[in-house]
């Protein structure tokens, strides 16, 4: 009898952590309900700022789209303590050699643990910096193989920034 009531309240316990888990992030349930997807390993990748290396930069692949379709994107998670967000998120499409930000908001990116990255239906579709959002930019693309180089428009946050990907170190 003792064993089933402590059975019991462990589970009691983790379906109340759940719970709160899913109130605090709700892109925790929208990835259980088919709404969200987790991207898993981070890849390995040396990321470097304005000529600065920046080992807490994630980059995570993304292979398919919602929709099924095949796709061949990197999604950065670029910690930006100083936005309300606390972070930055940037989608760099290699096949169309293009980068951008999803149009999200807070709710639709979730890094969990520095290795899963968890996005919403919603933050899938980048606006690129090209666009008339960011004032006639030009980001100075540089795709190859193991290499993508850019710079982020200044209407991102105030100021120009280089950044240079080398993909599998």
């Amino acid at each position: 009898m003792k064993k089933l009531a402590l059975i019991l309240i462990l589970l009691t316990c983790l379906f109340a952590g759940f719970c709160v888990a899913c109130y605090e992030k709700p892109i925790l349930l929208r990835a259980l309900l088919g709404n969200a997807r987790v991207f898993y390993p981070p890849m390995k990748a040396a990321i470097k700022v304005d000529g600065e290396n920046r080992p807490n930069i994630r980059c995570f692949a993304m292979k398919a789209g919602f929709n099924g379709q095949p796709a061949n994107f990197l999604v950065l998670w670029v910690p930006r303590p100083e936005k309300s967000y606390e972070r930055e998120v940037i989608m760099i499409d290699r096949t169309g050699q293009s980068a951008g930000l999803p149009n999200d908001g807070d709710e639709d990116y979730y890094l969990l643990w520095n290795l899963f990255l968890f996005q919403s239906d919603n933050g899938s579709r980048p606006v690129l910096f090209t666009s008339g959002k960011f004032d006639k930019n030009d980001p100075r693309y540089e795709f190859r193989d193991d290499y993508i180089g850019f710079f982020e428009p200044k209407e991102v946050d105030g100021k120009e920034h280089k950044f240079e990907i080398v993909l599998n170190q």
